[in-house]
């Protein structure tokens, strides 16, 4: 050090660090050998017991009046698996005069409402779907 250097031996840079890190460490071929190991962070799937899925459905109320999308006619009932009990909810069930049974969806008040939301929305998943009209409870068509 040059005894007409004004600046202070502690506060003198040091090239070969970098500046504001902490002092080189070698490299460390095993970084975690000193390391305790810790638990696994994995959360094991528990198995949960519920009950068997019941499909709810609901019946065309005797003072109903107005318009449903039957989206599905089926000669005897429908296994509670199937697709529609999980795909749709308030699904309305009806026996028909041929035993067959007749699950339909919506409530509206007029038939273009109907058709409109089958056109739209249920077409192409339920080619065979149908606007019914129901009078007083009663079944028109």
């Amino acid at each position: 050090m040059n005894s007409r250097d004004t600046i202070p031996p502690q506060e003198e840079e040091n090239f070969d660090s970098p500046f504001g890190a902490s002092e080189y460490q070698p490299y460390n071929p095993d970084p975690f050998a000193d390391k305790k190991e810790s638990p696994s962070k994995i959360i094991q799937a528990q198995k949960v017991e519920v009950e068997d899925h019941k499909p709810r459905l609901y019946k065309v109320p005797e003072s109903y009046t107005g318009f449903k999308i039957e989206i599905k006619k089926a000669p005897k009932p429908l296994s509670a698996s199937h697709d529609i009990f999980f795909q749709h909810g308030n699904l309305f069930a009806e026996k028909l005069q041929d035993e067959s049974i007749s699950y339909m969806l919506g409530a509206f008040s007029n038939a273009d409402e109907a058709n409109l939301f089958l056109s739209d929305f249920l077409i192409k998943r339920y080619p065979e779907a149908r606007v019914v009209e129901y009078k007083a409870g009663s079944r028109l068509y």
